[in-house]
């Protein structure tokens, strides 16, 4: 019973390892574009986002910048 309450609630579960993969971004593209063509979760690239000061939910739209 616990084992399965358990791996419901996503618990034990080991995370397999990061691909690196190589994405086109647009000059203008969602936070949720981004996260499935990394084929990550939206929230997990806000995650990264947020300490970029790049403050941003899945649904808002990004320009391109160059970088600093």
């Amino acid at each position: 019973m616990r084992r399965r309450r358990d791996k419901k609630m996503g618990r034990n579960q080991q995370q397999a390892p990061k691909l690196s993969r190589e994405v086109v971004i647009p000059e203008a593209i969602t936070v949720q574009e981004l996260a499935n063509r990394m084929a990550e979760r939206a929230v997990d690239v806000i995650k990264i986002l947020m300490p970029r000061a790049r403050w941003s939910r899945s649904t808002t739209s990004s320009t391109a910048t160059p970088p600093n």
